[in-house]
């Protein structure tokens, strides 16, 4: 019997806890930016979803110090990571839970998530299912890889007649039609690789290596293709593009 996806998921990001953090470009940069959205918010129970090794966790807990904060991942490595890093606080608490099958009792006045929403397999029913769990006048606050992200990776796949070797992300306009209440923006970002084994290596070291639904076994031979592609571009030309979706949120009844 294969793996189901989700199982690879968590295998996958098992693999890449140790290495996680010298490689999150990307998720540093995203986590300081939720960071600054959520800073004004006055809040006293938090959850977090997907918190990886703590990298955002850790704005949480200095901009909310006297908040609980309930910090979860479906990755048990990940959250032993995010442990060793928040022990010492009282406040916090981490557990290794689904955030797609929370059975949780209790509401919280803040639910945020950096770059873990695209993994998840059920996107509308888990975010819904998120939503019943905040309290009057509660807040949702996430980032997200969207649709429009790895561009350059996307074309030279597509040049060879290949499928990528990525997930399908969320569309943006996706997202506006099943939560119009939503307030969204994106940004781009690009980062420059020296080649393409170091774009794949990125993504082995944070454990982001499994790929979509529909995604068909390339051979060694059309994986050396697309990264020969990739090589051949000029040192300039050598980057992968993110958009990242920025989400928000006020429960009002």
């Amino acid at each position: 019997m294969k793996m189901d996806l989700k199982q690879k998921i968590i295998d996958s990001f098992n693999s890449g806890a140790r290495t996680y953090d010298g490689a999150a470009d990307i998720q540093q940069l995203t986590a300081k930016r939720l960071a600054c959205d959520v800073a004004q918010l006055k809040t006293k129970n938090i959850l977090e979803i997907g918190c990886g090794t703590g990298l955002f966790s850790q704005y949480l807990q200095r901009l909310f110090p006297e908040a609980h904060l309930l910090l979860t991942d479906i990755a048990p490595a990940m959250t032993a990571v995010c442990q060793g890093r928040l022990s010492r606080f009282d406040n916090v608490d981490v557990m290794c839970i689904d955030g797609e099958a929370l059975t949780l009792p209790r509401k919280f006045d803040l639910i945020a998530s950096n770059m873990t929403f695209h993994w998840f397999c059920h996107f509308k029913k888990s975010i819904s299912k998120l939503l019943s769990k905040l309290t009057p006048q509660g807040h949702f606050i996430f980032s997200l890889l969207g649709e429009n992200s790895l561009p350059e990776w996307k074309e030279i796949c597509a040049s060879l007649g290949v499928t990528t070797l990525t997930p399908i992300f969320p569309a943006l306009s996706e997202i506006k039609e099943s939560f119009p209440e939503f307030e969204l923006r994106t940004q781009k970002i690009s980062l420059k690789y020296d080649s393409a084994h170091a774009f794949l290596r990125t993504l082995k070291l944070l454990g982001a290596t499994t790929p979509g639904k529909k995604h068909q076994q390339l051979s060694t031979r059309q994986l050396r293709e697309i990264m020969t592609s990739f090589d051949k571009k000029p040192p300039s030309k050598r980057k992968i593009t993110y958009e990242i979706i920025y989400g928000r949120y006020m429960k009002n009844d």
